[in-house]
């Protein structure tokens, strides 16, 4: 189990935090669930609809696959989640652990109060959002195609 201190420094790491002072990051990691998986533990399901949450990995890679097919890697200091988190929509994809990891978690509820206090948090999630789809058009870009659920992770592997 980790430290409130080891779960602030983490976090710092994450881009949605980055921005935070310390004191608010040690408020969240207050709050935050550790949450561990073993290699090949499915993490999200695509599709599913329950238990919206933002997941921050803070040690591990993920493997991401839409419709069966991979799409992306994510490792320490990505998070995913935001979409459904945001909407309530299905998952857009399937998260597989490819290592151990470890994630913070964060509920719906707890994260949208958390939006509602701090804009830098916002500003954060705004930022991912926007590189995703960065990504996603430059794939439109050089393929001529948007791959099936792109904007999900923006690791290009």
């Amino acid at each position: 189990m980790l430290s409130i201190v080891d779960k602030v420094l983490l976090l710092k790491r994450v881009e949605l935090f980055r921005d935070l002072p310390g004191e608010e990051v040690a408020r969240i990691a207050e709050i935050a669930e550790e949450i561990r998986y073993p290699p090949e533990a499915v993490i999200l399901e695509q599709g599913s609809t329950d238990d919206c949450r933002l997941d921050c990995i803070i040690q591990g890679e993920v493997l991401v696959q839409v419709d069966g097919r991979r799409v992306s890697r994510l490792h320490r200091g990505d998070c995913f989640g935001e979409l459904s988190l945001i909407d309530s929509e299905p998952r857009s994809a399937t998260i597989i652990a490819e290592t151990e990891v470890v994630i913070l978690r964060l509920s719906r509820e707890i994260f949208l109060n958390l939006l509602e206090d701090r804009f830098e948090i916002a500003r954060g999630l705004i930022v991912t959002l926007v590189r995703r789809l960065r990504v996603t058009y430059r794939q439109f870009q050089t393929t001529g195609e948007i791959l099936p659920g792109s904007v999900v992770g923006v690791t290009e592997s």
